[in-house]
C-alpha cells in the first residue's frame, strides 16, 4: 500500500489512476507491477524500489478544470493520506485510454464484480399492470 502513497507524493496534485486505482479499490482482474498516476505537473517516469512510477495527463477537457473534474478520493493508505480515482472516475479513464487498463479483457473482467444500480423487474411489472388496463 505505501507504493500508493509514494504516488501521491510524486505532484501535488498527483492521484494514483487508471488501471492502479482500480487495484487501490481491490476491481482488477490481474496485478500489474507499473504504478500509473494523473497529474497536469510535468513529471517523469521514476523507480522506487521495484516499482515503475509512470504519470499520466488527464484529459484535455478536464486538466484545467479544479482537482481534474472530481472523481479523487482521500483515502488513508501507507501510513498517510492518498489521493486515488475514484473506481467509477478509474473505469471511464481506462475506457478513454485501454492501454493504461492492460486491455480490453482486464478492463471488462472487473464489469463483473459490479452490482448493477437498478434492475427492471419492478418497472416491468408497473408496465403489466399499466398495460392491462
Amino acid at each position: 500500500m505505501a507504493e500508493f502513497l509514494v504516488a501521491t507524493k510524486a505532484a501535488p496534485d498527483a492521484a494514483v489512476s487508471h488501471h492502479t486505482a482500480l487495484e487501490f479499490h481491490g476491481r482488477v482482474y490481474s496485478l500489474w507491477s507499473d504504478i500509473t498516476f494523473l497529474t497536469t505537473h510535468n513529471t517523469w517516469d521514476f523507480r522506487f524500489g521495484p516499482v515503475e512510477y509512470v504519470p499520466v495527463r488527464p484529459p484535455v477537457r478536464v486538466a484545467h478544470l479544479p482537482d481534474m473534474d472530481g472523481g479523487v478520493a482521500y483515502v488513508p493508505s501507507g501510513g498517510g493520506i492518498a489521493r486515488a480515482s475514484t473506481c467509477g472516475r478509474a473505469r471511464v479513464d481506462v475506457l478513454h485510454a485501454p492501454v493504461l487498463g492492460l486491455g480490453w479483457e482486464e478492463i471488462l473482467q472487473p464489469l463483473s464484480m459490479v452490482k448493477p444500480f437498478f434492475t427492471l423487474t419492478p418497472w416491468s411489472s408497473l408496465h403489466s399492470r399499466a398495460t392491462r388496463r
